[in-house]
């Protein structure tokens, strides 16, 4: 006698595109996949691609929870990363998907120190600011110093189109302030 288990239903999974936490947005052109899959008797294979309904441009190789590296395929758009699994019985998943949005371009923007009286001039310690910071997505933060090249001496923080009473680092001299955008893909 022989026996055998009869098996004809395919594995479920999921797939995550992963850069620094943020699962909408990245910089990086091959970034990390997270993958999970389930199967009563067992994982045997997987397909990636970034062909949709996953019918061509992937390589099936040995089931594994991440793949270090993938390249997107795209740059500067949504891109969309495709999987299926394939079980012990050689029942194949349906084609999975995540999407992410990549942007590779660096913000921009000026910075304008809006002092009391003359526009070369002020007596005063701690002036406003007025930050102008543009990109293709959402700005997410701002590094504000007095330091030139912004090595030191700010902290990221939430951005805005203003700052009141921001003190300058010296008196009776001339003052450089600097300013750092950073979108929300994380370019600055």
């Amino acid at each position: 006698s022989d026996t055998i288990t009869h098996d004809d239903i395919p594995p479920s999974g999921t797939i995550a595109i992963n850069d620094s936490g943020n699962a909408e947005y990245t910089n990086d052109s091959s970034p990390d996949l997270t993958l999970s899959a389930t199967d009563a008797n067992g994982l045997d294979k997987m397909y990636i691609t970034n062909t949709s309904g996953c019918a061509s441009g992937g390589t099936e190789e040995a089931y594994a929870t991440s793949k270090s590296n993938w390249s997107l395929g795209q740059t500067d758009a949504t891109a969309t990363v495709y999987v299926k699994f394939k079980d012990t019985s050689g029942n194949w998943s349906s084609c999975i998907s995540d999407t992410i949005v990549h942007d590779g371009t660096n913000p921009a923007g000026t910075l304008t120190i809006d002092p009391s009286g003359d526009a070369n001039y002020t007596n005063d310690a701690t002036p406003s600011l007025t930050m102008n910071g543009t990109d293709t997505n959402t700005l997410a933060e701002m590094y504000i110093t007095n330091t030139s090249g912004c090595a030191s001496g700010g902290t990221w923080e939430a951005y805005a189109s203003s700052k009141a009473s921001w003190s300058l680092s010296s008196l009776n001299a001339v003052n450089n302030v600097y300013v750092l955008y950073k979108d929300i893909a994380g370019n600055t």
